[in-house]
């Protein structure tokens, strides 16, 4: 055996998810997208909530495939209690707070915003939004 593995396991650490993108032939955006949602998923698992959501649309295609339909930027959930615009905020603030391990990646509980959407047309729910940085690449 010669040491070899045909990686640069040298490459900045930042460098490592772009190569990454480019093996599989993905967006690298998209890519750091895809870890910052399955670490909330993770985190939703581990807390108190997590009876109170049930995965829907392309993320559990992915998790049941190699490939999804289409790439997605976004998790959907079937909710059920409280589904107001404040208790959610309330709940993904708190997914936020969760540690999970030696993840550096950081949910920012402060950047959590929930508003209504499709209210109109029989079929609403609520859009939340948060931001998160660091990860393994940082």
């Amino acid at each position: 055996m010669n040491g070899r593995s045909g990686k640069n396991l040298a490459a900045p650490v930042p460098d490592r998810p772009l190569a990454l993108a480019r093996e599989r032939g993905e967006d690298f955006q998209l890519l750091l997208t895809q870890y910052g949602l399955e670490q909330l998923l993770y985190r939703l698992s581990r807390s108190g909530y997590q009876d109170r959501f049930i995965l829907k649309g392309t993320m559990l295609f992915m998790l049941w495939g190699e490939q999804p339909h289409r790439p997605t930027r976004d998790v959907d959930f079937l909710g059920f209690g409280d589904s107001d615009t404040a208790s959610l905020r309330k709940i993904f603030r708190e997914l936020c707070d969760i540690a999970i391990g030696n993840d550096d990646l950081t949910l920012m509980a402060e950047s959590v915003q929930a508003e209504t959407i499709r209210d109109a047309a029989g079929y609403g729910g609520i859009r939340v939004r948060l931001s998160g940085a660091g990860g393994p690449w940082h």
